[in-house]
């Protein structure tokens, strides 16, 4: 049997505004590979891969997209859960919450202070907005029992690195929707295990800006993804939102549908 060469295309949508679906209508588009990882998004390029089979044939991405009769609030100015909430094709609005987080040792557990962040921020925005269907969420990191934070200094960011090092972990998103007096909190939570990181790779990630905006000093989706050995769960719960969980969950209460299915919300 002759194998012939295969090449990957990866192709940046052209998007007309922030957050609207993908065009419809482009012949030369994506190709993609057999692996097991879910849909993602790396380094602001659009492509899905799938388990089980090879798809290398040119041709038109289906146009998916999502409606709401209400007005949709992202209560988060991360440009991670934007990117991934704009996935849907949705319109929607940002509108970040202002409040500090609460003190985490005022909680028993890391998840039940991830929930109360998470629910904070779409409590505080939908007082300002009762119409709307407002999405708050959180991303922490927690080692065996230590919640880490986005480090505030590069010694704290040297210091959460050197932790992980080597070390299995647990990365959880949490996530409020609220409307009106309908509220509901879910979570995702997911196993990442750490190669052992050599000194220099952590003193050359904590001399980049990338670390400080980022629980546990790493974003799974930019360079220190290369510190990852293993993940067992949600990608994109580990970038900060699980937008196939979020998405079942607002079809289920009726908040959104699909464009040209024939259900409304």
């Amino acid at each position: 049997m002759v194998l012939e060469p295969v090449i990957l295309i990866l192709v940046k949508p052209n998007y007309k505004q922030q957050h609207t679906a993908l065009p419809a209508n482009q012949s030369d588009q994506i190709s993609f590979f057999n692996t097991s990882i879910r849909p993602k998004i790396i380094f602001g390029y659009l492509f899905s891969v799938f388990a089980g089979g090879m798809i290398l044939e040119k041709g038109e991405i289906p146009s998916m997209k999502f409606v709401s009769d209400f007005p949709i609030i992202l209560a988060s100015q991360s440009p991670r859960r934007q990117e991934l909430l704009g996935m849907l094709g949705i319109d929607f609005t940002i509108v970040p919450s202002t409040k500090d987080e609460p003190n985490p040792q005022q909680f028993q557990t890391a998840l039940g202070f991830v929930l109360a962040c998470a629910a904070q921020k779409a409590r505080e925005v939908a007082t300002v907005h009762a119409d709307a269907i407002v999405i708050g969420s959180d991303t922490i990191v927690a080692l065996d029992d230590e919640i880490l934070l986005k480090p505030k200094s590069k010694d704290q960011a040297r210091s959460y690195l050197q932790k992980l090092s080597g070390q299995t972990h647990h990365v959880i998103t949490a996530v409020t929707v609220l409307q009106k007096n309908s509220e509901l909190s879910f979570h995702e939570t997911v196993k990442v295990t750490f190669f052992e990181l050599p000194e220099a790779w952590i003193e050359a990630y904590i001399n980049t800006a990338d670390p400080y905006d980022k629980a546990g000093a790493y974003g799974i989706q930019t360079l220190s993804g290369l510190f990852v050995k293993e993940i067992t769960g949600d990608y994109n719960a580990v970038v900060g939102l699980p937008i196939a969980l979020l998405t079942q969950k607002l079809v289920s209460a009726g908040f959104v549908s699909l464009a040209g299915s024939g259900v409304r919300c």
